[in-house]
């Protein structure tokens, strides 16, 4: 289903954070409340670009049939809706034999995100699919991409970055990371590499397929997918999806967190601001309880639809943002700087030191690229 990209009104806005809270938490929809001044268009685009269609489906159906969308839409979402839930039972499978694997050979991968988070939804298999991401470490990572380059002569090794190396084996998408995130300005990546190192002493573990997979404890996992959902941000798009992940975790695990730790942490990694900034959405779209995140603070309404506007156009992983087919090198580049020098002024609205650190962020990366020439 093919969409142009429009945005969405305020009230259409607003149906978009009710479907996703009745996904999240079964909150009453009342659709007769929402007016007719919207349309499923501009929602559904909004669906897609963040990856929520499998999430959002039943809670679609769930709505009286004078305001559901038409028969070939449903159709097209309960496919969606089957075909991720396969794909769960399959990834599961690859991934307990991987690591089974890997294992087996003396290695200790940790599996990150993705498919760990699943287990905290209400319904796991509603959450879109992704790759699998594990972390070996850098000292392990050679002798890992090795191992498994031998093991898998048939693989496609793809691109490979300071962080992670690209993996496709049959249908299954792997990233073998030797660092499960690098911090960039203003954020302190010492700090954050000195977490995990205490990170993959203290593991936990989640069943996945009867089996217990090795994850990020549960302490140290708040940090961790914020630091992803940041970076994402920081560099031109993060999906709702992203905020969903966090929300149901906290909303899991937030009374056996330490507290003190975990505001000492969020400080020396310099997350503090922006754990309190994605908190306020979590809390006042997402429908999070505050009792649920630590160190809640309300925002002002409109800073956070400010907030929740520069996600919205972003999309999951920038999907929303056009950046043209320019195929000279310099326009590219140009073309990219005026993109994001828009999307920070927008960002001016909710908070002037956070936009223009953002904005050095990436010209530091932008220059960083150039000399590589990226």
């Amino acid at each position: 289903m093919k969409q142009t990209a429009m945005p969405l009104s305020t009230s259409e806005a607003d149906i978009f954070f009710a479907l996703l809270r009745h996904a999240l938490w079964n909150e009453p929809l009342v659709p007769e409340q929402w007016g007719k001044t919207w349309s499923w268009n501009a929602i559904f685009y909004a669906v897609e670009m963040h990856a929520l269609q499998s999430l959002l489906t039943n809670s679609i159906l769930s709505l009286p049939k004078e305001y559901q969308p038409d028969g070939a839409v449903q159709n097209r979402f309960m496919q969606l809706m089957a075909l991720n839930m396969r794909e769960h039972s399959r990834l599961n499978a690859d991934i307990v034999s991987f690591f089974t694997l890997l294992q087996q050979h003396g290695f200790h991968p940790v599996l990150m995100k993705g498919q760990s988070l699943a287990p905290y939804y209400k319904n796991p298999f509603f959450r879109k699919c992704g790759d699998v991401d594990v972390y070996v470490g850098s000292e392990n990572y050679d002798a890992v991409c090795d191992f498994l380059k031998h093991q898998y002569p048939q693989a496609v090794f793809e691109k490979a970055t300071d962080k992670h190396q690209e993996m496709k084996w049959k249908e299954t998408e792997y990233e073998i990371h030797c660092y499960s995130e690098l911090l960039f300005y203003p954020q302190d990546d010492k700090a954050y590499q000195k977490l995990m190192q205490e990170a993959v002493r203290n593991l936990s573990f989640v069943k996945i397929a009867e089996t217990e997979i090795p994850v990020f404890p549960i302490q140290i996992l708040p940090v961790y997918l914020l630091s992803h959902l940041w970076n994402h941000f920081k560099t031109g798009g993060v999906g709702f999806r992203q905020f969903a992940d966090l929300a149901m975790c906290l909303h899991n695990i937030s009374d056996s967190l330490d507290r003190e730790k975990l505001q000492k942490d969020l400080k020396d990694v310099k997350l503090w601001d922006e754990w309190l900034l994605c908190g306020a959405l979590m809390v006042q779209r997402l429908g999070l309880p505050a009792s649920e995140f630590p160190f809640y603070e309300k925002m002002n309404d409109q800073k956070l639809d400010n907030f929740v506007s520069v996600i919205m156009e972003d999309g999951n992983f920038a999907s929303g943002r056009d950046y043209g087919k320019e195929k000279k090198y310099w326009r590219k580049k140009f073309r990219s700087l005026c993109i994001h020098i828009n999307r920070y002024a927008c960002l001016l609205k909710i908070s002037v030191p956070l936009s223009f650190k953002l904005l050095l962020a990436n010209l530091m990366m932008g220059v960083k690229r150039l000399r590589k020439g990226v």
